[in-house]
């Protein structure tokens, strides 16, 4: 009998690499559908994440308004516009002859014709008459430096500036204390746009649209308004406005998902009430 020549055989080699293909397409596959998995749940994770995000915006925000104010100035389903606390400074020195205050400047600009609040303080030895009076700057102009505000060191190489403004009801100079506090506002909208072809939650000021967050679903931020009783309405009318206690916000967001599978979407909700009562 003659004996066998080492190595294999043409159907040994055949069956070899028959059942190593079966093996690569498994690892294969496996390997693909976890891929898949892997991001869609990154997609889940960054959908959560500007749904997230884009709550903490607006609640932050909103929290601060107070509809019976009259801070509320229009509201619907998709969008919402009020004044929005921005501006705010620190009073150092006060003249009540001419009706003016200096302030120690924090964050954007006093101008000409801002609504101010102001703390009055008119007797430090009780709480009873501290208020905050609304008036309007007459006037402001911006100081270098003054006897009576020496720079106020945020750092080491940046100093708040000193504005002087002139107030319209000079009549509660002489009640303003030095360190009162001094806020003004801007209109703000926050509403959604289009940028690139996605949709995002933003802030509009005027006729600029800054996008915050996104992408969102079309319609993927929506505005309830509550009152009191906890009764849905539109507010449509300042009074109705004004009859705003809370607001249910709700966020619906995108984030592309794995090929050959769809984009994955988050909604979050949440309910604040605002600061009326």
């Amino acid at each position: 009998m003659n004996a066998r020549a080492p190595g294999m055989t043409l159907v040994e080699l055949m069956v070899t690499a028959v059942i190593g293909s079966i093996v690569l397409m498994a690892v294969h596959q496996t390997l693909s559908i976890q891929e898949r998995s892997s991001r869609q749940q990154r997609a889940m994770v960054v959908a959560q994440q500007n749904s997230r995000i884009a709550l903490e915006l607006l609640t932050a925000e909103i929290r601060e308004i107070s509809a019976a104010g009259g801070d509320l100035i229009e509201a619907d389903s998709q969008s919402m516009t009020f004044r929005g606390s921005r501006k705010l400074g620190f009073v150092c020195a006060t003249n009540s002859v001419d009706g003016q205050i200096d302030i120690w400047q924090r964050g954007i600009e006093f101008e000409t014709g801002d609504s101010l609040f102001l703390f009055v303080d008119s007797d430090t030895a009780t709480s009873a008459d501290d208020q905050w009076v609304i008036t309007v700057a007459a006037a402001v102009d911006s100081i270098g430096y003054s006897l009576d505000c020496p720079e106020w060191e945020v750092g080491e190489d940046d100093a708040l500036p000193i504005q002087r403004i002139t107030l319209a009801n000079d009549s509660i100079v002489h009640l303003i204390g030095r360190g009162s506090p001094v806020r003004s506002y801007d209109l703000v909208t926050y509403e959604l746009g289009q940028v690139s072809g996605e949709w995002k939650l933003g802030r509009s000021t005027g006729t600029t649209f800054l996008p915050l967050v996104g992408p969102l679903v079309p319609g993927g931020v929506q505005f309830e308004y509550l009152d009191v009783d906890g009764n849905s309405f539109a507010p449509d009318t300042p009074a109705k406005r004004a009859a705003v206690s809370r607001i249910r916000i709700t966020v619906r967001a995108l984030a592309p998902g794995a090929i050959g599978m769809g984009p994955m979407e988050n909604q979050l909700e949440t309910q604040l009430y605002l600061r009326n009562r």
